[in-house]
């Protein structure tokens, strides 16, 4: 029965090594007792593939005749009992009845001697032999069974992790803004990779810098640590800076990419939020180890994340529609047309009234360009009117640059 090649590291434990079955024919049940195993070290590494190699070798028997999905163990030994050329024999096991026409599926594990020294070995194995009788206990001759052969396994050093954050995630590959009171998006996106062996990252820590670092635990009540389709890893509620996590036990097997999230607090009156300049996050993992060797692993901190602030007050839309029933504005300017602009402030409000809190447009900037992507062709002077008020100053004339950019 066929097991793919595989890559285990230094210390793992309960590998198959090889797994197959014994059937019996229509003529009646037969009756398991030993079998006989060689275990070759096939790449020449310089260690004999016993107790240099092997701490311990155990047989199993399927609990069920279908697939072999679980096990029951026969007999264990060590890796000193089996010999220098690599043999070792079960045969301290109750014997094991194969029913008539039915098959059994048997597994042979190993735990891998916990030596940086065998990194590199190769071992497989093939099933040399065994001690099969019929109901009247005579030997029977086994139809195959020298010919089962088990996998190649390769033995490598303890796992490593490298932790980066990725600046190209199209998820989180910006500066962005966060209205209090609410919960972020995807702030910031970091790559983590194991080799050899899946690493577990027990604890780690977020390190906060940037102009509005002091006032972090002031603005930020959680920052929440969740997997791309948005499932929560963990969660710490923010009371000082750095942010530490403890018992996160992430196991990183592969590659895969974690996301920060935040929940801002309310700003206004009665509220104890505060407002919040450009803050960096940086990924520092405190307490990690190789889940199948149990070995410590260097700790990294990452590079520092895009930018990211806190505000009373955004804008939530920008809509550019068509000039409508209006075909001027009022000094007589053809309409070419119109753009409505939306901001939301939840439920913030100002810190002394507690009053609404309203966005104050400062500048508005245009790229104009014709059907053709021709920036500026055949435009002279540009006028933008406030279509809400009435009072004299709610038109804005602005001229053409060298860039074609028109501020107001």
């Amino acid at each position: 029965m066929s097991l793919g090649d595989v890559d285990v590291v230094r210390g793992a434990t309960n590998v198959d090594l090889i797994k197959f079955q014994v059937s019996a024919d229509d003529a009646g049940s037969v009756y398991v007792n030993s079998f006989n195993f060689d275990i070759n070290e096939t790449n020449a590494c310089g260690f004999d593939p016993n107790s240099e190699t092997i701490s311990a070798i155990k047989l199993w028997k399927a609990t069920s005749n279908a697939s072999g999905s679980s096990y029951e163990l026969l007999e264990q030994q060590g890796g000193f009992d089996i010999s220098a050329a690599g043999l070792v024999t079960f045969d301290d096991f109750t014997e094991v009845e194969v029913m008539s026409s039915k098959d059994v599926i048997f597994l042979v594990t190993v735990d891998i001697a916990d030596d940086n020294n065998i990194s590199g070995c190769e071992l497989d194995a093939v099933v040399s032999g065994a001690d099969v009788e019929d109901d009247d206990n005579k030997d029977l001759t086994e139809n195959g069974v020298p010919t089962a052969i088990g996998r190649t396994i390769s033995i490598t050093s303890a796992g490593t992790l490298s932790v980066t954050f990725d600046n190209s995630d199209t998820l989180a590959n910006r500066a962005k803004h966060v209205l209090a009171g609410t919960t972020s998006d995807f702030l910031a996106s970091f790559e983590l990779s194991s080799t050899n062996e899946p690493i577990m990252v027990k604890d780690l820590r977020f390190n906060v810098a940037g102009a509005g670092a002091g006032d972090f635990a002031d603005s930020i009540s959680e920052v929440i640590l969740v997997k791309a389709d948005g499932t929560e890893i963990a969660r710490e509620q923010v009371s000082t800076t750095p942010v530490i996590f403890e018992d996160v036990n992430l196991v990183v097997n592969g590659s895969m990419n974690v996301y920060v999230k935040v929940v801002a607090k309310l700003i206004g009156k009665n509220e104890n939020g505060l407002a919040m300049d450009d803050v960096t996050l940086a990924l520092q993992t405190l307490d990690v180890e190789g889940d199948n060797s149990g070995e410590m692993v260097d700790n990294i901190t990452t590079a520092a994340s895009f930018a990211f602030d806190v505000l009373q007050v955004h804008l939530t839309n920008i809509a550019i529609n068509t000039a409508g029933s209006s075909t001027t504005l009022s000094n007589s300017s053809n309409i070419v047309g119109t753009i409505e602009i939306t901001a939301n402030s939840w439920n913030n409000t100002h810190v002394a009234s507690g009053t609404d809190i309203e966005a104050v447009l400062s500048v508005l900037e245009f790229i104009i360009e014709d059907n053709g992507g021709v920036i500026g062709t055949g435009v002279g002077d540009v006028t933008i009117e406030r279509m809400d008020i009435t009072s004299a100053d709610k038109i804005c004339n602005a001229t053409l640059g060298a860039q074609w950019a028109v501020d107001f």
